[in-house]
């Protein structure tokens, strides 16, 4: 991690240096930066793209780091950089490696740009007129979240699929985006509201979407929010969006194609039991809801509660023994495989259909509704030592992704989510030091 750290922190007092010269009045925010541990194993996942990956169990070890420089230019521009970095580990080939089938022979570094962003604040600094970030960025819009929900920038329309980061096992509910956020409070804070224009980071990339967010805090104890993303909204180029060079992408009628371009929704609240039950009775029930897709297409995409993720989570009191113990489920009647493989490598809309995808994910088959996966749940629990010092314990079956060696020979992320199956799960170990 010290290797890491050095050319991050050259790089900002660089910048730093450049507004100082303006006289600039610069204040360097305090380092943000935490080393972890993690064990954790998968129980029965499956690995659409690699048939011989991923025995059960599939055990791993690895150490995650993280570093952020920030600094404040006259109390109205801030940047921030980060990056973070982890292992991960290639399942061998069973039929090389008949004793030790699916499991790791070496370990390979990943490297990831966490964030590189800046913003302004524009009149009043204590009530802004408006708040401007741009940059690849953290984006959050539920802070109930700890692991589901948040589907307005980790889901696609068409196809219907919902995406947990292939990195962050633990705290992970949130999304990376790159592009230009506009932010505007109301009625002292109460109301709150984004306006994002965003660049796409999966393929094809570059088309830009368009999104509003919004929540209001009616009390104390109730929140209420929603949410609209306009997703590849302008198309860097039309004919990747909507590709209509594969046969499998046409209508059974043949009066269209499918696209990958769509209207996503989102809903959510959350009650908050203190000021009913005493601050020392941290309980807080909350729920979330979003439409993959407002329009009907033919034969795939033809009931809208197809396309209807609901999740429902509970921080449960613990009586102070415990920072946080937290519940979550979701329900999602998607008849289909949860996959972006054929928008990755074909760039069609339509769902995976590949037979062998569902053989591996030990689902019924292409034409049956795939039942096995409607139902996701995570458990978490962390409970801090000092300041610094953490520890958390994680068990669920959601929409994981993992990190493999894709596009012949370029590491990446797996294009599915790994926990397609009634019995799949796994769970996490994690101990943590962060200043």
């Amino acid at each position: 991690m010290r290797v890491m750290t050095k050319p991050v922190t050259l790089f900002a007092m660089g910048l730093l240096s450049s507004f100082s010269s303006l006289s600039a009045e610069v204040v360097r925010n305090p380092i943000n930066a935490g080393i972890a541990l993690e064990e954790f194993q998968l129980f029965h996942p499956n690995n659409p793209q690699q048939p011989e990956s991923y025995a059960s169990p599939f055990i791993m070890v690895r150490p995650t780091g993280w570093i952020f420089e920030s600094a404040t230019i006259d109390e109205r521009i801030t940047f921030v950089m980060g990056i973070g970095a982890t292992t991960f580990s290639l399942p061998n080939d069973s039929a090389k490696y008949p004793t030790g089938g699916n499991y790791q022979s070496e370990l390979f570094p990943a490297v990831a740009l966490v964030q590189a962003s800046g913003s302004y604040i524009f009149g009043d600094l204590k009530a802004p007129m408006l708040k401007v970030t741009f940059g690849q960025m953290p984006y959050k819009y539920n802070p109930d979240a700890k692991n589901l929900g948040e589907y307005l920038f980790r889901s696609t329309p068409y196809p219907n699929t919902v995406l947990n980061s292939p990195f962050d096992l633990v705290n992970s509910a949130q999304a990376s985006i790159l592009g230009i956020v506009v932010s505007k409070n109301f009625a002292g804070s109460h109301w709150k509201n984004d306006l994002l224009f965003t660049s796409a980071t999966t393929a094809p990339l570059y088309d830009f979407s368009l999104a509003y967010v919004t929540s209001y805090t009616i009390n104390p104890i109730f929140e209420v929010g929603a949410g609209v993303n306009l997703y590849r909204l302008i198309p860097v180029q039309s004919s990747l969006t909507t590709w209509k060079g594969d046969p499998g992408n046409a209508y059974p009628d043949s009066s269209g194609y499918y696209t990958l371009k769509g209207q996503m929704l989102m809903a959510r609240f959350s009650v908050d039991f203190k000021p009913i039950l005493g601050n020392s009775i941290d309980m807080k029930l909350y729920a979330e809801g979003s439409l993959l897709g407002i329009k009907n297409y033919p034969k795939y995409y033809t009931k809208l509660a197809d396309r209807m993720p609901v999740m429902l989570g509970l921080d449960v009191p613990t009586g102070g023994w415990l920072d946080k113990l937290n519940v979550e489920a979701e329900y999602w009647k998607n008849p289909y495989l949860n996959s972006t493989y054929h928008m990755a490598y074909d760039g069609i809309g339509r769902p995976n259909l590949d037979a062998t995808s569902y053989q591996q994910a030990g689902l019924s088959s292409t034409t049956a509704a795939v039942k096995d996966d409607d139902l996701k749940w995570s458990f978490s629990a962390t409970k801090s030592v000092s300041k610094s010092l953490s520890f958390t314990a994680k068990a669920a079956n959601d929409h994981l992704q993992l990190m493999q060696y894709m596009l012949a020979a370029f590491p990446g992320k797996s294009y599915g989510d790994v926990m397609s199956r009634k019995d799949s799960w796994y769970y996490v170990l994690r101990v943590q030091l962060a200043i």
